[in-house]
């Protein structure tokens, strides 16, 4: 069996492009996510329910680089569907490492729909640019 479309990472913006290229029943679509999928809100640990504090129970462990002063802060990130609040921006700006649908340069057939291909970061939090941004790709992606 053939598939059409694999999305990796089933945070905000991967939800949001998995769901709308799966509206096609012609379209195969792969979602992966390496943390858990909690069915039911009953079902969500503690951690994840109290959006108060960050959720390092279900994160990748990461932590900054030492400063100057060898100070290392954690750098919490989900890792269960439908991710966090933070989304880095610029890591694949547009115009640099993608076009503007979001493809990268020089390597056929792959996408970049997330937050990282803002080239600045926005005024607010970087949610919901993150669901428009893959929600604008999706309708890229299906129409080619």
């Amino acid at each position: 069996m053939g598939v059409d479309a694999v999305v990796v990472g089933g945070g905000s913006a991967g939800c949001v492009l998995a769901a709308r290229l799966s509206e096609d029943e012609g379209r195969s679509v792969v979602l992966l996510e390496a943390g858990e999928d909690y069915a039911a809100l009953a079902e969500l640990p503690p951690d994840v329910v109290n959006a108060n504090e960050p959720t390092f129970g279900h994160d990748w462990g990461y932590v900054a680089e030492p400063d100057e002063l060898d100070r290392a802060i954690p750098l919490p990130r989900a890792r269960l569907i439908g991710g966090c609040y933070f989304h880095p921006v610029g890591t694949c700006a547009m115009g640099s490492v993608v076009d503007a649908r979001g493809a990268v340069h020089a390597v056929d057939g792959l996408t970049v729909a997330d937050a990282s291909v803002m080239p600045t970061i926005p005024s607010a939090n970087t949610n919901l640019p993150a669901m428009m941004v893959a929600e604008r790709m999706s309708g890229w992606l299906r129409e080619d």
